[in-house]
């Protein structure tokens, strides 16, 4: 098994015990009651990093039972000194759905986050969503180019990463921020009116072209999901789509 996942290498100590749970897999899936992402079989540990494979966290975010198991990899990439986010940008609200049509809004209310930092793991335990609307509560490992789907129900269609609380997403305008030990890592403020095109069963789209934290502030840099997923519209998990070119600039 050859060890692939970034944030192992930084101890190689650890990679050389050669384990699925070091390479970033895992025997034991997590509990999906708060809608973590499964993890793999140990015969897919050296797929996991070609690509964004979405973040590891070792609790269910008091969703799960109390006997959910702590997935292993967890303890060596803290070991690795995970640290959290510490710089704008680090970290980029890339989509949201804030109008779902195929479910309420209480179910299928998401948004996404792209880990942007080349080369960087981070812990997003502690970081607040929205204006203290939501304090992540448990260890959430993610990693560079991983697309972190965060969602106000465990099913919006798909299998988000992390399920929150206490924050809504308003259907005409409003304000998105991710803060890191009072550090604002982005923010996104979209508004109907100022030409951000919010629709019914579709999300707010970051144009790849645009996915950086100051181009993602202006209203022509997003459009419409056009991929549709569950009924609805959007790219949940994974690159956005392409803007057409009179929506995009």
């Amino acid at each position: 098994m050859r060890c692939t996942n970034p944030m192992a290498r930084l101890k190689l100590g650890l990679c050389l015990m050669g384990t699925a749970a070091i390479c970033g897999c895992s025997l034991d899936p997590p509990l999906a009651a708060r809608g973590l992402r499964p993890w793999p079989d140990a015969s897919s540990c050296a797929e996991r990093g070609s690509a964004g494979s979405g973040p590891r966290s070792s609790e269910s975010g008091g969703g799960g039972s109390a006997g959910d198991a702590a997935v292993p990899f967890v303890d060596a990439w803290q070991a690795a000194g995970a640290p959290a986010p510490s710089a704008h940008g680090q970290l980029i609200i890339s989509e949201l759905m804030s109008d779902p049509k195929q479910l309420s809004d209480a179910r299928g209310e998401w948004f996404e986050l792209y880990v942007a930092s080349a080369g960087e793991g981070f812990n997003l335990r502690g970081c607040e969503l929205g204006s203290r609307s939501h304090v992540i509560d448990a260890d959430m490992m993610v990693e560079s180019g991983d697309y972190i789907t965060m969602a106000r129900s465990a099913a919006p269609g798909f299998v988000p990463d992390y399920v929150y609380s206490g924050l809504t997403l308003s259907n005409s305008q409003g304000t998105l921020s991710l803060v890191c030990r009072g550090t604002l890592i982005d923010e996104v403020s979209y508004d109907r009116a100022r030409g951000f095109q919010l629709g019914a069963g579709a999300s707010l789209s970051l144009d790849p072209v645009y996915l950086d934290a100051h181009d993602n502030d202006r209203a022509g840099s997003w459009c419409q999901g056009m991929s549709e997923f569950n009924g609805d519209r959007g790219t949940p998990g994974r690159e956005n789509s392409p803007c057409p070119p009179k929506q995009a600039g």
